[in-house]
């Protein structure tokens, strides 16, 4: 027989030795099933909440891996680009970019897979056609796997070809008109300017291309020279209409069409606008007949009729920073009289009580001085609501002054999606506390102000003692129901400077910045309180809790650690107690 097991004490020590290896190996694997339990409920819970936003269709949501695939995406997208996640074959980013654009996306994906990123993103629609999307692309994760989450809005109708030689009034202002069907002509009859729609609407049924700087219409057919007939009046001073019909596969459509001249500041003819719109639509049924007033000579377009067009909201705004005019989409949306501002500074609009409008000020004149620039505000309107308004500046000549023009985004709903998606992000769903991730961000925050200030703070781990069998005799219903009793009780004994959390499942932690003896004292009122607060006899439960004090060595895993280890040593114990970290044997003991 070997010498070491002729010796009893050296035989004991080492079944000591491996009882001690095998304990150590059963606490750590009991705390990787922890740990996996917490993350599958935390993924569950961020799975549930996507999909409920993903029946909005306010913003565009997409969750896209990092190669690009797109792995979950909202009503709003599948009807944008009629992406099926879920369909056959992989939908790719990369089947929305145009030519020559992905290596471009690739690098901001890339990007966007450490940090937060904003970009405006050129795309393609299934026809090719092109659209632009401001978005907000952030870090991660969709089932267990790395991912990115995109957030966007469409700005097609609100992005600006570069100018080529002086820019006009016309091409900024309507460049932002969604629904108007129209086109802008230089004293000598060039193209200035084309909306989006009507380069549709004159190459899918004029059959012809809208060539900035070139003679409009080209007068290639009959219609062409009926329009251009139109226009060469409109250019000598007069106003006038005809009907163009449209055939298409589901039969006919009719379009009225108007000419009429555009006069500059001095009154001198200075152009021609053409614009397109569909009949007013007659009463009872009738056969479409022309709106009110065809037969008479449309009137001559003003620039404030332009801007009044334009389904945006409008400002412009001198170099000074006075306000010059405002359009009725912008006068409507804040419910004001433009005589309580125009002519007046833009810092005298109503800007709300919100510490974004700090410093909007010298932001504005940084915007003046560079002509051009972005800017963000909080607006209250007559009604009393909050709007939060992204303002873009480009420069024009209006009425022969130098002047910017603020075209006014409502970006309230965007921004208050974006809100909750970070609430929901860190709150836990069944109680409405902080979540793990959130209470990671507390204690991050927290020990740094206590490393710098040299400030108590101490950390309660709690668990409920056999909340396994209470599922299991209870029901699932009567534990959420016992959880929530616990949490509105625990609110009650814990001071405003003390942060709560759900770390997951049945474990709950409380940061407070006290010492050691405090918070093992409002340990044992927590205790006593889950004994016999909230809860009757039958569905009583009792809580084990670890006590760890932070010293500046610690980190957030060391000192979240301490006080996990310090609460699995309560429970070991028997449970219904408290031990403090580092020193077992001073826990103080309650029995029930």
């Amino acid at each position: 027989m070997p010498t070491e097991w002729s010796d009893p004490t050296a035989r004991r020590q080492s079944m000591e030795n491996e009882r001690g290896s095998l304990y150590r190996r059963m606490v750590e694997l009991e705390r990787r099933g922890m740990r996996f339990e917490r993350e599958e409920g935390a993924l569950r819970e961020i799975e549930h909440n996507y999909r409920g936003l993903i029946e909005s269709g306010i913003f565009l949501l997409l969750i896209v891996g990092i190669d690009g695939n797109i792995l979950a995406c909202n009503r709003c997208v599948e009807r944008f680009w009629g992406v099926d996640p879920g369909g056959a074959g992989t939908a790719s980013l990369w089947s929305l970019c145009p030519p020559g654009g992905t290596e471009e996306l690739k690098e901001l994906l890339l990007e966007a897979s450490r940090k937060k990123v904003s970009a405006r993103l050129a795309l393609s629609l299934p026809d090719e056609s092109r659209v632009w999307v401001e978005a907000e692309l952030m870090p991660s994760v969709f089932r267990g796997i790395k991912a990115i989450q995109v957030i966007g809005v469409d700005v097609t109708e609100k992005v600006v070809r570069p100018p080529s030689g002086e820019t006009e009034v016309w091409e900024r202002v309507l460049d932002g008109c969604p629904g108007l069907l129209c086109c802008v002509l230089d004293g000598e009859g060039r193209l200035l300017y084309a909306s989006r729609g009507y380069r549709a609407a004159a190459k899918r049924f004029l059959g012809h291309d809208c060539v900035v700087g070139a003679p409009y219409p080209p007068a290639s057919n009959s219609v062409d020279r009926s329009l251009h007939d139109l226009l060469s009046s409109a250019l000598l001073g007069g106003s006038g209409g005809m009907e163009l019909v449209e055939v298409h596969a589901e039969g006919k459509r009719l379009w009225e069409v108007t000419a009429s001249p555009l006069f500059s500041a001095q009154e001198n003819v200075a152009g021609a606008v053409l614009r397109m719109a569909p009949p007013a639509a007659a009463p009872d049924g009738d056969s479409p007949s022309p709106s009110s007033g065809a037969g008479e000579a449309p009137k001559p377009t003003s620039a404030m009729e332009l801007l009044n067009a334009v389904s945006d909201m409008l400002l412009l705004v001198d170099r000074a920073g006075a306000c010059l005019a405002a359009n009725g989409r912008f006068c409507e949306a804040l419910g004001l009289d433009p005589a309580l501002f125009v002519d007046k500074p833009l810092n005298e609009l109503p800007l709300a009580d919100d510490p974004l409008n700090d410093g909007f000020p010298d932001r504005l004149q940084e915007v003046l001085r560079a002509g051009e620039g972005a800017l963000e505000l909080r607006a209250e309107t007559s009604r009393g609501e909050m709007l939060w308004l992204d303002l873009r500046a480009r420069p024009v000549t209006w009425e022969g002054t130098d002047a910017l023009l603020l075209t006014c985004t409502d970006a309230t709903l965007l921004h208050r999606t974006q809100e909750q998606l970070k609430r929901v992000a860190v709150t836990d769903r069944t109680t409405g506390l902080l979540n793990r991730e959130g209470m990671e961000q507390v204690l991050v925050k927290e020990l740094e102000r206590a490393a710098r200030y040299r400030g108590s703070l101490s950390l309660l781990f709690m668990d409920v003692d056999d909340f396994r069998r209470f599922n299991e005799v209870r029901g699932y219903t009567a534990s959420d129901g016992a959880l929530k009793a616990l949490v509105t009780a625990l609110k009650n004994v814990l001071r405003p400077t003390d942060f709560l959390g759900r770390w997951g499942g049945d474990e709950f932690v409380i940061l407070t910045p006290q010492q050691e003896s405090a918070a093992c004292q409002l340990a044992d009122v927590v205790r006593e309180m889950a004994r016999n607060g909230p809860f009757d006899r039958e569905n009583s439960i009792s809580l084990s809790v670890g006590v760890a004090k932070f010293s500046k060595e610690m980190d957030v895993s060391s000192f979240v650690g301490a006080a996990y280890d310090a609460m699995v040593a309560a429970k070991k114990a028997g449970g219904d107690r408290t031990v403090l970290a580092g020193e077992p044997d001073q826990g103080s003991i309650s029995i029930s």
